[in-house]
């Protein structure tokens, strides 16, 4: 069950990289056929601990969440009498595969399976990275990623990049926390994995996906945090701790100045570094735009999912998302639900180390939302949302 939580988390981004490895491309098809076959996995499973087990509330209210949302979809559709190809899209991608992974979230939390979970990590890690290292050799024309290799564009490449990343570190600083597979206990594995980092690296600055840059900048607090966290000794903490971002800015250095990395790191610095083409990117007008438009109802909003409607795509930021779409009223809870979700999951992590890979998957998902994808689409922030509520503190 460990791993399908894991596929259903990871499942759009995981289509793609199993195509890279595989050297596939089925397109829209494959991913509807490959969609589905999680769906029903989830659900039957799901299914037969709901009726084995029983009910509580706040599962039962979580639910009715769910169906509140696709409630909201109706109510939407209903509003707007004409066809929008991106409102059905993300109706589709909600109903196949958020659901699947918010139930199998709950179903992972309510079995105390999250052992389970990390234990598939170290190998799903692995397929992720020779999946962007094919992607990434495959697509690149010497200068920037532009052949589609495998499904993968520049972006998502660098996001894939960014999530397996993300894994490695919490692999490198959870080796005693989880219990791998007696294959990947060796120690040949941790160096394997220090060793992956540059280049993985490589494969994320080849890309340039701003998202990304900002996710791994997240991923550093995260292992810089775990170095503090694991070192007691105060004068080994501070030596270890420097040297750390030493290695780091090394790394870094030299990856930035690596000549096939040209095109990826002049995106990054003209979005982040040069106010000009900051105010000429299409994101800044779909920004202002979304605002604009929430400006037109702004204590209710348009609806569930409108934003493909007023907007005709989303805004590729997850509050202005939420702002277009409900307005002030959804923009508060969703701030409300966001704090006590933080708040719990710091208390789980205190109790069960494995749950910082809820926090690895969570952060995948909410930092891409900040920059690209829209919040209903999203598995991975599902799973961690279903996981955490349900969740009880246990040692």
């Amino acid at each position: 069950m460990g791993l399908l939580a894991l596929v259903a988390s990871f499942s759009y981004s995981l289509f793609f990289i199993l195509q890279a490895f595989f050297g596939l491309n089925e397109g829209s098809f494959g991913l509807k056929i490959y969609s589905l076959i999680i769906f029903i996995s989830c659900v039957v499973i799901y299914g037969f601990s709901f009726f084995r087990r029983k009910l509580v509330f706040k599962e039962l209210f979580l639910i009715l969440l769910l169906a509140s949302i696709v409630i909201g979809f109706l109510m939407t559709k209903s509003i707007y009498s004409y066809v929008v190809d991106d409102f059905n899209a993300t109706v589709l991608s909600f109903g196949v595969r958020s659901i699947p992974a918010f139930l199998i979230g709950i179903y992972i939390a309510k079995s105390d399976k999250i052992n389970d979970m990390s234990k598939w990590l170290q190998p799903f890690m692995l397929i992720f990275t020779i999946g962007i290292i094919k992607a990434t050799i495959n697509s690149w024309d010497g200068n920037n990623i532009n052949i589609v290799f495998g499904g993968t564009n520049y972006q998502l490449l660098s996001y894939q990049a960014a999530y397996t990343i993300g894994m490695n570190i919490f692999l490198i600083f959870n080796r005693n926390n989880i219990k791998p597979f007696k294959i990947f206990s060796n120690k040949f594995f941790l160096i394997l994995n220090v060793f992956l980092i540059p280049i993985q690296l490589i494969c994320l600055f080849i890309g340039g996906g701003r998202g990304a840059f900002v996710l791994l900048i997240v991923f550093a607090i995260y292992a810089f945090n775990k170095n503090i966290e694991l070192v007691k000794n105060k004068k080994r903490k501070i030596i270890k701790s420097f040297l750390i971002i030493i290695s780091f800015s090394l790394c870094l250095s030299i990856i930035f100045n690596l000549p096939m990395l040209k095109g990826g790191v002049s995106r990054l610095t003209n979005f982040f570094f040069n106010i000009d083409s900051l105010g000429q990117d299409d994101r800044t007008y779909l920004y202002i735009d979304a605002l604009n438009n929430f400006k037109t109802s702004p204590i209710w909003g348009h609806g569930i999912g409108s934003v493909f409607y007023e907007l005709r795509f989303y805004s590729h930021n997850i509050f202005t998302d939420l702002l277009v779409e409900g307005g002030i009223l959804l923009f508060t809870l969703s701030l409300f639900i966001l704090v006590i979700f933080t708040l719990k999951l710091k208390k789980l992590i205190y109790f069960n180390k494995s749950n910082e890979l809820i926090l690895i998957c969570f952060l995948c998902s909410f930092v891409m939302l900040l920059f690209s994808g829209h919040y209903l689409r999203d598995s991975g922030i599902w799973f961690s949302m279903g996981y955490v509520f349900i969740r009880e503190y246990k040692k």
